[in-house]
């Protein structure tokens, strides 16, 4: 069967692996995509490629002109109304306010998808990405079916008409609600990616390229699949490749190739062991292709990549982009990111954890609503607004989620390691992006993440151990406090012993849970370091909101760079503390008039 024309077109200027099947469309996203790729695997012809590619796009643009007539704003009323006559239907003698807005949220989901298959150029230049998006095209040749109020809950109310069609003067005063509060939000918002951006500015800003290589065989694991392997590492000897070798398309076709199920141990900033800042081969190359040299800043590149989204972000709110949710998913937007890096105790859509492992040993209700959840006659609670997600006698694992909802990272980090921690909040502060239909490099997520949980309380420690009980120190310290104290044991009598090294994800100083023992069995491992039964070392991983993570600094003079600047003064000034003016913090070296790169990275 031949290519359609399109594809023809492209699939002679890209590379033969990065070419379209005539299954997949080509649209803005899935060509970025690919050339984003291309970049990393081959920079010099990339530069000659993409200008061909603009041109070729420029020259259909002119031949072929886009406009909108009324057949392009017609509904498919027969399709529409059959979804808004079934959720009608359904909210018929439905008080549950949770079950009615699952109805409400369903029935919006059937019309967009109705929507992405709507005829004409308006559905074309929505689902190539050319111009608006699907919830823009739904509301204008279906209808938006339900609008939101402020708090992004469902109005309990069926809008039946399009835009493209008019809405009565009762639907339009329903839709007002919405339109005010996104004009509100918008207004508000703009200010609020400045200030996002500036807390993890300095939170990050130590993470220096301070050495090329930080020696390290640990790495994630990682499918060869995952479109954010491209541009990594090796970080140990596998069949598809020595360490370091760099993972590119060409490897990962060949990897897939050997097995389509096929997985890589690659380096990642999150496992990077230089005692001071990052290292060039875990940070990756750059989209030229090339390494990070001694002395780049790769946190404040970083937080460049991920602020400047956040402004668009801002702007969907404000043009009306964004669908309704409820209450049952997950935080979205510039709220969402915020409320997972700073961790509050009022944490929107919470999932309750399990606190302890075992089993399962009685569930009931509660009298003003929810229930009570006992693992090992541990009690937990779980509010009425979230559904329950285990049964009796089921087995979990201190960590796990007991019902729907949003895991707590500061819990995760408390009952699954800090390691385990720093792994789901950068999945889930990627997702965040990806919600928002915004590609974002993941290692860029990652350098945020381990600047942000950074530290771990000494629960006990020997005394010329140089630490003391209840001290906070970074993690980097307690790695070089137990390398070489551990020994090798297998897997299977590791359970409540200490690792003395990293494994994968999970850090030096943390206690061996089921979690860990499955991460590193499904990853080939056999045998891990640990330390042993009698040792006194006792580390208790937290997580403290990304606005207080620069005031652990140990020194003074950087923390003015940050907030609370009384505060840091007095403290200083009652300490009698000093501060060191060279170092891989920028702020101590500017203030003190000596600022400038050294060889070895320090300012």
């Amino acid at each position: 069967m031949p290519q359609p024309f399109a594809h023809a077109v492209i699939n002679n200027l890209l590379p033969d692996h990065l070419g379209f099947d005539k299954k997949d469309a080509v649209t803005k996203k899935t060509l970025k995509k690919r050339l984003v790729r291309f970049a990393k695997e081959d920079p010099v012809q990339f530069n000659e490629i993409v200008p061909l590619i603009k041109q070729a796009g420029d020259m259909f643009a002119t031949y072929e002109g886009i406009s909108v007539g009324l057949d392009d704003i017609e509904p498919d009323y027969k399709k529409r109304d059959a979804i808004i006559n079934s959720a009608a239907g359904k909210l018929k003698g439905l008080t549950d306010p949770t079950k009615r807005s699952n109805v409400y949220i369903d029935a919006q989901q059937k019309m967009l998808k109705l929507a992405a298959s709507h005829k004409g150029d308006l559905g074309l230049m929505a689902r190539s990405g050319g111009r608006g998006n699907m919830a823009q095209l739904m509301k204008t040749v279906a209808t938006p079916l339900v609008v939101s109020d402020f708090n992004d809950r469902p109005v309990d109310s069926l809008l039946t008409k399009s835009y493209a069609e008019g809405l009565s003067p009762a639907q339009y005063w329903i839709a007002g609600a919405e339109s005010r509060g996104l004009v509100v939000k918008g207004q508000i918002g703009t200010a609020e990616p400045g200030d996002v951006g500036k807390i993890m500015s300095n939170a990050t800003n130590r993470q220096v390229v301070t050495t090329e290589d930080c020696k390290t065989k640990n790495g994630v694991r990682m499918d060869a699949t995952d479109v954010q392997i491209i541009g990594r590492y090796l970080a140990r000897n596998q069949q598809y490749g020595t360490r370091n070798t760099p993972v590119d398309g060409r490897l990962v076709a060949y990897a897939i190739e050997k097995d389509p199920k096929a997985f890589l141990f690659v380096r990642s900033p999150l496992t990077c062991e230089a005692p001071s800042g990052t290292c060039s081969y875990c940070q990756g190359t750059l989209n030229d292709g090339k390494l990070m040299e001694i002395g780049q800043n790769a946190g404040l590149r970083s937080v460049q990549a991920a602020s400047e989204p956040l402004v668009q972000m801002a702007l969907s709110s404000k043009h009306g982009i964004s669908l309704v949710h409820g209450a049952v998913n997950i935080p979205r937007g510039i709220t969402g990111l915020r409320q997972y890096l700073e961790a509050p105790k009022n944490f929107m859509h919470k999932a309750e954890l399990a606190s302890v492992s075992g089993k399962v040993t009685n569930i009931k209700q509660a009298q003003h609503g929810g229930n009570y959840v006992f693992v090992d006659d541990k009690e937990h609670y779980v509010s009425p607004n979230v559904g329950l997600k285990v049964k009796l006698n089921q087995r979990v694992a201190a960590g796990d989620a007991l019902s729907d909802g949003v895991p707590h990272p500061g819990e995760v980090v408390e009952y699954k390691g800090l390691g385990e921690g720093r792994r789901y909040l950068t999945d889930a502060v990627h997702g965040i992006y990806e919600d928002a239909g915004i590609s974002i490099d993941k290692r860029n997520i990652e350098n945020i993440v381990v600047n942000g949980l950074s530290h771990v309380r000494v629960g006990n420690s020997p005394r010329d151990s140089g630490i003391v009980p209840g001290e906070i120190i970074k993690q980097n310290q307690v790695d070089s406090i137990l390398r070489g104290q551990g020994a090798k044991v297998p897997i299977d009598k590791t359970k409540g012993r200490v690792l003395a090294e990293n494994y994968l994800h999970h850090v030096a100083g943390t206690t061996v849970n089921s979690t860990i023992r499955r991460d590193l069995r499904n990853s080939g491992i056999s045998e891990v370091n640990v330390l042993p039964e009698d040792s006194q070392f006792q580390f208790e991983p937290f997580m403290s909101s990304i606005i207080r993570t620069p005031l652990m600094n140990n020194n003074w003079l950087n923390k003015l760079g940050h907030r609370y600047l009384r505060q840091t003064l007095t403290q200083a000034a009652h300490g009698a503390e000093e501060a060191e003016t060279t170092g891989y913090a920028p702020i101590a070296a500017l203030v003190s008039g000596r600022f400038g790169q050294g060889t070895d990275g320090k300012y």
